[in-house]
């Protein structure tokens, strides 16, 4: 897995949840595949909990400049890694590749995030992100949702991949229900995406 790391909003609670919706469902698809190793649930503040595992995908909430206490490599904010360990403290050791454009090569580092960071949000699930927050990353294949997004946000969002970009959309939730009254459900595969291609730029 490349894991690249970018300069790099999600906006509307709608957004936020269907994403969390995707990683958590994402996970228990690796989980069930085998996956990802140990694990540990760490407990938020304001009663939310969070579960990382060994070979889960994150994606770095706060920047931390190892480098500068002599501890590694800076570990800097909107970084995607994976959790490549997790110790008897259950602090957690992550990796991620970084491109040096003046050398053109890749090259891969790593770095431990504490107990005590991870639990004040240093850390997320990285499995899936905002569009804003994709700008500047490339991958062989890219799936996105387009509830919720305007032309200006979806264009990004759909050429961010080399072989394939898909998006969804999905008639039950872009159409109004003056139009679901008249049309009723899809009948066809056919006619799915073409009423979700219509009820977009009208949502």
């Amino acid at each position: 897995m490349s894991v690249p790391a970018p300069n790099g909003h999600q906006h509307g609670w709608r957004r936020a949840a269907l994403t969390t919706w995707d990683e958590l469902r994402h996970r228990q698809i690796r989980r069930l595949a085998g996956e990802l190793g140990d694990e540990h649930t760490y407990a938020l503040p304001g009663g939310d909990a969070l579960t990382l595992a060994v070979g889960d995908v994150v994606r770095v909430r706060q920047s931390d400049y190892c480098s500068r206490r002599g501890e590694g490599p800076d570990i800097l904010k909107g970084y995607r890694a994976v959790i490549t360990a997790i110790d008897a403290n259950h602090n957690v050791q992550i990796g991620w590749r970084i491109h040096d454009k003046d050398l053109k090569q890749t090259r891969y580092e790593s770095a431990w995030v504490k107990t005590e960071k991870i639990v004040n949000g240093a850390l997320s699930l990285g499995y899936a992100m905002a569009i804003a927050a994709s700008r500047g990353l490339t991958c062989d294949t890219s799936l996105r949702h387009g509830h919720g997004a305007n032309a200006s946000a979806t264009y990004p969002g759909i050429t961010r991949a080399r072989k394939q970009n898909h998006i969804w959309l999905p008639p039950a939730v872009l159409e109004n229900e003056q139009t679901r009254a008249q049309l009723g459900e899809a009948r066809t595969e056919k006619e799915r995406p073409r009423r979700g291609y219509s009820a977009g730029p009208a949502w």
